[in-house]
């Protein structure tokens, strides 16, 4: 057998694969490769060319349909995509629906277009296991959370998932956890460790950690932190380019994709700050004390710190909103997050104004409105859609 037909093999069963939602993640890469080097070579396959490739359409129903694309978008949702690696996404995507579209009736519903990527509205908190399966966590609901092979391995009570502290058997399964826009999340990890995820966050963790081994977890967007003492196993936030190392503490770490900088805010205990590349080191690294913000500028590397009032970082937590020497354009980025709408600043001048504010529960409305008493400015809502002039 030869190369070609040794490949043209390969890529069949894995796109027979794909279609089924079968694929581990490294197997999705290589579909993902597929798609890239069919790009770059100007050879990029059209719906009939994949389905020649097929002996035949793979029978889809619909909630595994749903998983296979939330799985291919979820990218674009929570992490920060280049222009120029946004094809990569929207063509499987493409590609996918065009497929499915042969074989079953597929509905996308409401979708709105972010960085040129037509994806679906996304107003459900999600849980991907560590197979790739994706399950809708309903806040009304209180239900068991099983593994893939079946086992209940925690426990969902409304905005909260609990999971459970039986001995693992040695192997780490991690599972995410995915908050959309104007929601919030309450996570106890095995450990008894508390995050609470902000809007617009993710959180990949361990369903149980395993004794004699640091406990990671990996952060994108907001969370605060309360982590159980265990001094013989560091717990350890990842946070792109940054690492926050705790023993027992309380504190805050923003690191949305769309900010240039991430943020620690200590409110208890003590944590170190690091690049990813390199070791704690309790003489090198960055230690803060309660009380203290410390900065990472992922352009530079360099962290700095200082005392900060606790609250104005922290108060999203008990619902607050809380702005300090914030300029507007910054205070709309939140206000997007917070209550999922899309915010088009068309005042430039305003957009640079720096305010402080303090706002308790509400709606995106009254909280414009307060800021149009003070700086006249118009603005129109129309469904999720703010313009500001």
């Amino acid at each position: 057998m030869d190369d070609n037909t040794a490949n043209n093999t390969e890529i069949k069963r894995l796109l027979q694969k794909f279609l089924r939602n079968e694929c581990s993640p490294t197997e999705t890469d290589k579909v993902i490769a597929y798609f890239q080097d069919a790009r770059q070579t100007d050879a990029f396959p059209q719906v009939e060319d994949v389905l020649a490739t097929l002996d035949e359409l793979p029978k889809v129903n619909q909630q595994v349909s749903d998983h296979i694309l939330t799985n291919i978008l979820s990218e674009s949702k929570h992490r920060q995509i280049t222009r120029g690696k946004i094809w990569k996404y929207a063509s499987i995507a493409a590609m996918f629906i065009g497929l499915i579209g042969l074989g079953i009736y597929f509905e996308i519903g409401s979708s709105h277009i972010q960085n040129d990527l037509v994806v679906p509205g996304n107003d459900v908190i999600t849980l991907e296991l560590d197979n790739g399966e994706v399950k809708v966590l309903d806040e009304g609901a209180s239900t068991a959370i099983a593994n893939a092979s079946g086992q209940v391995v925690g426990q969902q009570e409304k905005t909260k998932l609990t999971y459970s502290a039986e001995e693992n058997r040695g192997v780490l399964v991690y599972n995410t956890l995915r908050v959309p826009y104007g929601k919030r999340f309450n996570l106890e990890l095995s450990d008894g460790s508390s995050v609470y995820l902000n809007a617009g966050s993710s959180i990949r963790y361990p369903v149980r950690f395993i004794s004699g081994m640091e406990r990671n977890v990996y952060l994108t967007g907001e969370a605060y932190l309360k982590v159980a003492k265990d001094s013989l196993h560091p717990f350890i936030v990842h946070a792109d380019e940054l690492k926050v190392q705790v023993l027992g503490t309380q504190f805050n770490v923003s690191n949305y994709p769309e900010d240039r900088k991430s943020e620690v805010v200590l409110v208890e205990g003590s944590v170190g700050m690091f690049h990813n590349n390199e070791p704690f080191d309790l003489n090198e690294s960055v230690v803060l004390s309660p009380g203290e913000k410390g900065t990472f500028d992922e352009q530079n590397l360099e962290i700095q710190t200082q005392k900060v009032a606790v609250g104005v970082y922290t108060g999203w937590v008990e619902g607050e909103l809380v702005f300090r020497r914030m300029t507007f354009d910054n205070i709309l980025k939140k206000l997007e997050r917070t209550y999922n709408v899309t915010i088009h600043n068309h005042n430039k001048e305003l957009g640079q104004k720096l305010f402080n504010a303090s706002f308790k529960e509400g709606d995106v409305n009254s909280v414009l409105q307060s800021f149009a008493k003070h700086y006249r400015f118009e603005y129109t809502i129309v469904n999720n859609e703010v313009n500001i002039n």
